[in-house]
Parts: structure tokens; C-alpha cells; sequence
């Protein structure tokens, strides 16, 4: 299984959903149009997502990220 694939379900008919495209608005938030699967169904949307806590640190940090460290809980 690919680690990266997008795992939502279209929120109608629980189906899975298929990113069509995407945008970055930022180093830290990307917007998704994602539509259903299931063709009776057929509903598109705009997603967002935004990385927003430092679970590890990087080996290379970019200076210009400010991001809170996670605590135990996101951890887990």
C-alpha cells in the first residue's frame, strides 16, 4: 500500500474519494478537489490540508517554519 495515498471517504455515500488536482497556498497548507468514485453519486469538494505541529525534528530545518512541538498525546 503507498503510504502517501489520501485515505477519505466522500461524506454522502461513504465511498472513496479520487484527488484531482491540487494547490499549495503555502510551506505549510495544500488544497485538494477531490471527487466521489461512486459515479451515482458524484459529489466534488475542496479539501485543506495544514501541517501544524512538529512531531520529530528534521535533520535540515528550514528557518522560516515555525511550528509548536507536538506533545505526547499527537504523538500517539
Amino acid at each position: 500500500m503507498n503510504s502517501s495515498s489520501y485515505k477519505h471517504v466522500c461524506p454522502d455515500c461513504k465511498s472513496r474519494v479520487l484527488v484531482r488536482s491540487s494547490e499549495g497556498l503555502s510551506e505549510l497548507v495544500r488544497v485538494a478537489y477531490i471527487r466521489c468514485e461512486n459515479l451515482s453519486c458524484g459529489a466534488t469538494f475542496r479539501a485543506t490540508m495544514e501541517i501544524t505541529h512538529r512531531i520529530s525534528p528534521p535533520t535540515v530545518p528550514n528557518p522560516a517554519i515555525r511550528l509548536p512541538e507536538s506533545d505526547w498525546a499527537i504523538r500517539n
